[in-house]
C-alpha cells in the first residue's frame, strides 16, 4: 500500500478549497515537503463559490469522504485521506529530514498541542464566517457568545508563545491558519466584536505572523487567485476518477447506512478481511428509492453489495439482504460458517433467529416508539 512508502506526488489528488485569503496549512505542509509542483489540486467549494454564489451540492465528494469536508487527499492506490490533521501528518512523512512533526517527547507534544489551538481557532472562526450570512435577525447571539472568549484566549495563548522566538513546526502552520482567516479587520457583520483586530495588545504575534508569511510556502498561494479548472465537472470527473481506482482495488462495494443491519454486514467485511468501497446510502433522504440503486436491491433497503470479483470469472453481481449477504461472504472466504452440514445448520438457525424474530422485534420498536406519526399504545405496549 502507499501508506507504507514514500507516495508518489504525481498520483495524488488534495481537494481542498481555492480560497486564498487565508493560509492553508496543508498547501504549507505540501510546499515544505517539496509536493508542490507536482500536486495535483482539486478545486472543492463545500458552500460558496469565489463569486460568493451557493453551490452547496455541486462538489459532493461523500462517495469518499463520509464527512464532505475538505482537504480530502486521494491516493495513487485509492485510498482515501480526510481530516487536515491526517493528510498533514501523512504529507510531513514524505520528507526524510527537517519534518515539521516533531518525532517524539516534549517538542512533539507542544507543537500538536498548538495544533490543536489553531485547528478550533479556524472552526471557531468558520462558524462565525457562516453565520454572518444569515438575516441579522437570525444570527445567534449564544453562538458568539459562545466562540469569542474561545478565540481571544487562543491569540492570547499564541502570544505568549510567540514571544519565545520559536522554530516552525506543525503547531505554527496550524495557529498560522487559525489567525489569518480572522483577517487583518474581523467582519463588520459580528455581533459582538466588529472589525475585530487581532493584532492590538499582541505584539510578539503580530511580529512572528509578519515573518513566517514570507515563507516560500505561504507566499505561493496566500492572496495569489487559483489558475484552473474551478467548475463542479472538473471535480466530478476527479471523484469519479478515485472510485474507479478503488473498484479496481475494493472489489466489493458496500452499499451501508448505520442501522443495525447494515452495522452486521460491516463487521462481517472486517472480520473476514475483505477489502471494499463504502457507499453511504442515506435512508433519512429516501435515497434507497433512487432508481439505481432498485437495480441492485429491489426491495429498497439498505444493505446490499456489489462483488465485482465473485471468483467465477463472471460478470458482477449484487446481493441484498443481510442475512444472505452474510452467508455469502461466510462462503466466499471460508471463514465464520463451518463446513459441515451439522455445524453449519447450528450456525445458520441462530443467523435465522436473529434475522426473522431479534431484528424486526426492535426493528418495530424503533419505528413505533420514535418514528411514527401516531403512538399506537397497542404497537408501543
Amino acid at each position: 500500500m502507499v501508506l507504507d512508502a514514500i507516495a508518489d506526488p504525481r498520483f495524488m489528488r488534495l481537494f481542498d478549497s481555492p480560497f486564498h485569503s487565508f493560509v492553508h496549512k496543508t498547501l504549507v505542509v505540501a510546499h515544505e515537503a517539496g509536493l508542490w509542483e507536482t500536486l495535483n489540486r482539486v478545486p472543492t467549494f463545500p458552500f460558496r463559490d469565489l463569486n460568493g454564489r451557493f453551490v452547496t451540492g455541486q462538489y459532493d465528494m461523500s462517495k469518499l469522504a463520509p464527512l464532505g469536508k475538505v482537504p480530502c487527499l486521494a491516493l495513487e492506490d485509492g485510498t482515501v485521506l480526510y481530516g487536515s490533521q491526517t493528510i498533514v501528518e501523512f504529507l510531513d512523512a514524505q520528507r526524510v529530514t527537517n519534518r515539521l512533526f516533531p518525532p517524539d517527547g516534549a517538542k512533539r507534544w507542544d507543537a500538536l498541542r498548538r495544533l490543536a489551538l489553531g485547528d478550533t481557532l479556524f472552526e471557531c472562526a468558520v462558524q462565525l464566517s457562516m453565520e454572518a450570512w444569515l438575516p441579522e435577525e437570525a444570527r445567534r447571539r449564544t453562538l458568539y457568545e459562545w466562540v469569542w472568549p474561545k478565540i481571544v484566549a487562543t491569540l492570547d495563548e499564541a502570544e505568549r508563545w510567540a514571544a519565545t522566538n520559536p522554530d516552525f513546526d506543525i503547531g505554527s502552520a496550524g495557529l498560522l491558519q487559525g489567525v489569518s482567516y480572522l483577517g487583518e479587520e474581523g467582519s463588520t457583520e459580528d455581533l459582538l466584536h466588529p472589525r475585530y483586530r487581532w493584532r492590538d495588545g499582541r505584539p510578539a504575534l503580530s511580529d512572528w505572523y509578519d515573518a513566517v508569511i514570507q515563507r516560500p510556502s505561504v507566499q505561493t498561494h496566500l492572496n495569489i487567485d487559483y489558475d484552473g479548472d474551478m467548475s463542479p465537472e472538473n471535480h466530478q470527473r476527479h471523484v469519479q476518477a478515485v472510485l474507479d481506482i478503488r473498484k479496481n482495488r475494493y472489489m466489493i462495494d458496500f452499499y451501508f447506512w448505520p442501522t443495525p443491519n447494515g452495522q452486521k454486514v460491516a463487521i462481517m467485511l472486517e472480520e473476514v478481511g475483505l477489502e471494499y468501497t463504502t457507499i453511504p446510502v442515506n435512508i433519512l433522504k429516501g435515497e434507497q428509492f433512487a432508481k439505481d440503486f432498485l437495480t441492485i436491491s429491489p426491495n429498497n433497503k439498505i444493505p446490499a453489495i456489489v462483488d465485482h470479483a465473485d471468483g467465477t470469472g463472471g460478470p458482477h453481481f449484487s446481493l441484498f439482504e443481510s442475512g444472505a449477504i452474510l452467508i455469502y461472504l461466510a462462503d466466499k472466504t471460508g471463514q465464520l460458517l463451518p463446513s459441515s452440514p451439522r455445524l453449519r445448520i447450528e450456525v445458520l438457525q441462530w443467523l435465522m433467529f436473529q434475522m426473522a424474530s431479534v431484528g424486526p422485534m426492535f426493528g418495530q420498536c424503533g419505528h413505533f416508539l420514535g418514528y411514527a406519526p401516531e403512538k399506537i399504545p397497542y404497537a408501543i405496549d
